[in-house]
Formats: structure tokens, sequence, C-alpha cells
């Protein structure tokens, strides 16, 4: 089953937008790439795949195909917006 029938068979609805990548292997440099150390990443064979689709009662709702019982769901009410004052970190 491909993850349009997947995301099919949760919601009872088509995804709006499906979307894949590859999976990535680091040998050396885990997190010193964003500090200019020596790295080694490479693509394997295995992907992660998304399937989405827009909602209209502010919730956002997750399932996994390895957790096929479960369905995460979540209020967008509950993220409050907080501005960036001072150049801080928040």
């Amino acid at each position: 089953m491909n993850i349009q029938e997947l995301f099919n068979s949760v919601y009872g609805v088509s995804p709006d937008l499906v979307a894949e990548a590859p999976g990535r292997v680091n040998l050396i440099g885990e997190h010193i790439d964003y500090s200019q150390g020596f790295v080694l990443p490479f693509a394997i064979k295995d992907r992660t795949f998304a399937a989405l689709r827009k909602r209209d009662d502010r919730l956002i709702k997750i399932a996994s195909a390895q957790r096929k019982s479960e369905i995460h769901t979540i209020s967008l009410m509950k993220f409050v917006y907080q501005p960036n004052v001072g150049g801080k970190i928040t």
C-alpha cells in the first residue's frame, strides 16, 4: 500500500500533498556541520514519506504507518505567537 492509500484508509479522504526525502547516514560529523567541521553524510535507499491535507477546524492530526492504531491530535489554539524581542531566542 502506498502513502496515498494509507492516508485515505486512515482519514477517508485523499491527501492534498505527498512529499518524500531520502534517508541519511552521517559517518562522521553529527552536529559539527553548522560550525564548519568535517562531515561525511550520504543518502541511503530508505525514504521518509509524508502525506498532508489542509483542514478547516484548526486541528493537526498525525498518524504513522508504524503505529497504525494511533492518531495524535492537537489544536492550533495551543500555539501562542510570541514575537522575538531584542533578538533573543524564545
